[in-house]
């Protein structure tokens, strides 16, 4: 082995041209793995396939030859070439952590920029889902991946099949193998590699995948639409139509696959078709654009290309990637236009990014202001960039993955501003952000965040709404509202997945959760009888109430209090995300019930930004007419257009 070390040679200058490497071929499979780099042109060659995998310990490194000098890979980039390696023909592939040289920021940044074409162009990605899992250690045997092969190959046959069919076929075939099925599948859809933010890019770009799975391999498309198979089975009733007559045991082990991701891999195929349609959709555009240079069209163009981003960015959110400007650079050129909106450059901290990325798209959408807020500015020195203070209305993208107090974002498809246009500036060298709005409303009280433990506390939360009205039906009708908008609030009302929450589900959850506490199975006083001077009795309406009825009529505070935290409880564990951490409660002076951010404070401001799908929160400057962004919140009434009934002329709101 050489001892002199590998460096990458410049690229021609251009900005067209990559490089690809080839495995050198050999028999005997202990000996060093050994490949040449060739620089190639994208608009002249022919790609080689990419290979997408997870990098792994930055740290758990082997030496390998490149042009004959040596070279350290990652242990999982070195498994992958091992596999891959032929005995007597050369291997041909697009490695990013070989072919970037990856310690000269410009040529990364510059390469970049340049993946999401590599991907399109490519023939496609060879997925390797090695012999390891996310903690590094060997797991199951190849026999356990085999099996999951087997299986997710059986399973892809049975779509459309109905559930007794799919049951006959699938259950009764696998259950006495059971236990390797489910140690293979938890080893190929619990991998790290679906986590992988690059992964997205370069899943829903390539013309085809394979996923390598040790020494067994299987088609994406077969992965793909197993997984909706187990989706749509997982959500059937069959497994419990079938409880009293199929084996009991049998049933558990089919449960059993709950502890397994696989619809990860439906979602992926899911945005895959969506990235291929807008792709089309692009060409078709540039095709009847061509020799046009209107200046509305481009900026059309340009403006779905924000919008597209800015969805991507929400549905990537919890993906992971080792440097947080990748947050941004990984999802450029995945929308329905190949035109970056700024270029990714990382000598730029990622502060400094994030406000490029803001800036871009500000004059398309303000949708990014609802990731944005006080809590989310700072100073950044990442590698390379200067320390920088930031505008309170630029996101800040990594939180969600650095701080774990951090409040994940709504997902919610609100309509606040409806389709109300505005006008957008940034002013003061881009430190300021002027957009058109209304001032809505004003918080009148900071309330105890959510599902919290302390009963105390809740009946804070309750009793900051006081039932009103003349009559014992009237107080009983608001609080039975009062329930519902507490619920609708506390969970942004949208359930785990983003989908709002319909009546019939509230009214389940309560009835679920609150009929069900103790406390409420007896009838007496008024709920609040602090609020009105005691129960309704006296009145000589002594008819009795339906059980909904007595939900709202009980017998003292204690058992009042002991009853809400319950259903408080209750309530939490239908979030899969708790859309409550690292907000709190707000009550505004208009007697609003609202979700905001943690640092939201009485005097502060309720705002509707034209362009952004949910209210903010605005705290004024007292020394001059301009605000800071304390972040976005969810105001009960207002989220789809309620609050711009009515109203004039919008405001020009300054945040900095």
């Amino acid at each position: 082995m050489s001892t002199k070390a590998f460096s990458h040679r410049p690229l021609h200058p251009g900005g067209r041209t990559i490089r690809v490497l080839s495995i050198v071929p050999s028999a005997d499979v202990s000996s060093i793995i050994q490949v040449n780099l060739n620089e190639i042109s994208l608009d002249e060659d022919a790609l080689p396939q990419a290979l997408s995998y997870v990098w792994g310990d930055a740290k758990d490194t082997i030496l390998i030859e490149v042009n004959g000098k040596e070279f350290r890979v990652t242990r999982n980039c070195e498994q992958a070439l091992r596999h891959l390696r032929h005995a007597t023909e050369p291997k041909s592939l697009w490695i990013d952590a070989i072919c970037i040289d990856q310690q000269n920021v410009a040529e990364r940044g510059q390469q970049v920029g340049l993946m999401a074409e590599i991907y399109r162009s490519a023939p496609g990605i060879l997925a390797w889902l090695g012999p390891r899992t996310k903690d590094g250690n060997a797991t199951a045997g190849n026999g356990d991946l085999r099996m999951a092969v087997a299986f997710i190959t059986d399973v892809a046959a049975q779509n459309g099949a109905d559930f007794q069919t799919f049951y006959n076929a699938i259950v009764r075939k696998w259950s006495a193998r059971w236990s390797g099925v489910i140690s293979g599948m938890s080893r190929i859809f619990n991998h790290p590699w679906w986590e992988r933010l690059w992964v997205y890019q370069e899943i829903i770009l390539c013309k085809e995948a394979t996923i390598l799975l040790g020494q067994d391999s299987i088609p994406w498309e077969t992965v793909a639409l197993a997984s909706g198979v187990l989706v749509q089975v997982a959500e059937s009733p069959g497994p419990w139509v079938l409880r009293d007559r199929e084996s009991k045991g049998n049933l558990n082990l089919w449960k059993s696959l709950g502890s397994v991701d696989y619809a990860i891999a439906k979602t992926r195929d899911i945005d895959r078709r969506k990235a291929r349609e807008a792709h089309d959709w692009e060409l078709r555009e540039r095709t009847s654009l061509t020799g046009r240079q209107d200046a509305e069209i481009v900026e059309a163009l340009h403006a779905i290309a924000a919008v597209h981003l800015q969805r991507r960015l929400r549905v990537t959110r919890y993906l992971k990637c080792s440097d947080p400007r990748d947050r941004v650079f990984a999802l450029l050129g995945t929308g329905p236009l190949s035109t970056n909106l700024i270029v990714p450059d990382y000598t730029k901290s990622y502060h400094e990014v994030y406000w490029d990325f803001a800036k871009a798209t500000a004059f398309m959408t303000l949708e990014f202001l609802c990731s944005a807020g006080m809590s989310n500015s700072g100073t950044d020195a990442t590698s390379g960039g200067p320390q920088i203070n930031v505008p309170t209305w630029v996101p800040d993208l990594h939180l969600i993955h650095s701080d774990p107090t951090h409040p994940v974002d709504f997902l919610g498809s609100y309509k606040a501003s409806l389709e109300e246009i505005g006008v957008t500036e940034i002013l003061d060298g881009g430190r300021v952000l002027s957009v058109d709005g209304h001032l809505i409303d004003t918080v009148d009280k900071a309330l105890p965040a959510p599902f919290g433990t302390d009963s105390a506390d809740q009946m804070t939360i309750l009793k900051a709404f006081p039932a009103c009205g003349d009559t014992r039906e009237a107080r009983t009708r608001f609080r039975k509202e009062r329930i519902r908008n507490l619920v609708r609030t506390w969970t942004a009302d949208t359930d785990s997945m983003g989908v709002r929450l319909s009546e019939e589900t509230v009214s389940a959850w309560i009835k679920g959760n609150y009929f069900m506490v103790d406390a409420y199975s007896g009838r007496g006083s008024d709920i609040e009888n602090e609020e009105d001077g005691g129960g309704d009795d006296a009145d000589g309406d002594d008819n009795e109430l339906s059980s909904e009825g007595e939900l709202y009529e009980q017998s003292s505070d204690d058992d009042i209090e002991k009853g809400f935290a319950g259903f408080v409880e209750g309530i939490a564990g239908f979030r899969q995300v708790k859309v409550g951490q690292g907000r709190r409660l707000l009550r505004t002076q208009d007697g609003r019930m609202a979700l905001g951010p943690a640092g939201a404070a009485a005097g502060d401001v309720i705002c509707i930004v034209f362009e952004c799908r949910m209210p903010l929160v605005l705290r004024k400057d007292p020394a001059q007419d301009e605000f800071q962004l304390v972040g976005p919140c969810y105001v009960h009434g207002i989220m789809d257009g309620e609050a711009l009934s009515g109203r004039a002329k919008p405001t020009r709101i300054l945040i900095r």
